[in-house]
């Protein structure tokens, strides 16, 4: 079940739900985008025989994650007990956040936000981050300790907000409160939100789903995943796939 949330000016995708805890050998979660190099995500670092998952490739804790439109969380725990290959255990997660790319970055407290042209990003950590600067990750990569974390990202358009200081001024004051069982966050944009490791998504006091019966529930696209005839408009055009005809 995967969400997908696009702009002219940026894009946030995730997978929802999948497998939280287990090990995600070849797996990114979530990703959000400003430019080719403007690219933000967070994993859980990994050291197995093989090398899969790794550093950043893979994670060694799928997150649990909800999407809403342009706001995305993230829950992390790390498994109980080593996994069969693991030889190291890292205690933190980690976002992968290159300062170079952006055209204006700033920090405030637990989160740190970015702009790329005419889009912007906040990423906020529920344990104290701090930038990596030394090192091959130099600049890039946001450390934060612990064991259990979740991260919070929302994304806006120049257009939305009076200036990238407001945004920033207005998500660094918004109230975020609990832990990984249950984290509210009380977002400028989309109002109230609360998930948890195992209880529902809700966003305004409305329960909203982490597993749909869609296949394809887009403005071209509407098909659940019984769905045997698929048509596909766009500017006038239509496209069908009927299974049981051909």
């Amino acid at each position: 079940h995967t969400c997908t949330f696009r702009t002219p000016d940026y894009i946030l995708s995730s997978v929802l739900d999948w497998r939280p805890g287990e090990m995600g050998a070849q797996v990114l979660s979530w990703q959000a985008g400003l430019s080719a190099d403007a690219v933000v995500f967070t994993t859980f670092p990994a050291k197995v025989s093989g090398g899969s998952p790794g550093y950043w490739r893979g994670t060694a804790s799928n997150p649990r994650i909800a999407q809403y439109q342009n706001v995305l969380i993230a829950l992390y725990r790390q498994p109980r007990f080593p996994r069969l290959g693991e030889i190291q255990r890292y205690q933190w997660t980690h976002a992968w956040f290159p300062e170079a790319a952006f055209d204006e970055t700033c920090r405030r407290g637990h989160w740190i936000f970015g702009r790329k042209n005419h889009g912007y990003i906040a990423l906020f950590s529920l344990n104290p981050m701090h930038p990596v600067t030394e090192g091959e990750f130099a600049h890039t990569e946001l450390i934060a300790e612990g064991p259990k974390n979740a991260w919070i990202c929302e994304m806006a358009q120049e257009a939305d907000w009076p200036s990238f200081s407001a945004f920033a001024d207005s998500l660094s004051a918004a109230t975020v409160t609990g832990d990984i069982n249950k984290l509210c966050y009380a977002s400028p944009s989309i109002g109230s939100m609360v998930f948890g490791w195992k209880i529902p998504f809700t966003v305004a006091g409305r329960d909203v789903p982490l597993h749909s019966p869609m296949r394809y529930d887009n403005p071209f696209v509407h098909a659940t995943r019984d769905d045997r005839r698929i048509e596909i408009t766009a500017q006038g055009l239509s496209y069908v796939l009927d299974f049981d005809k051909y």
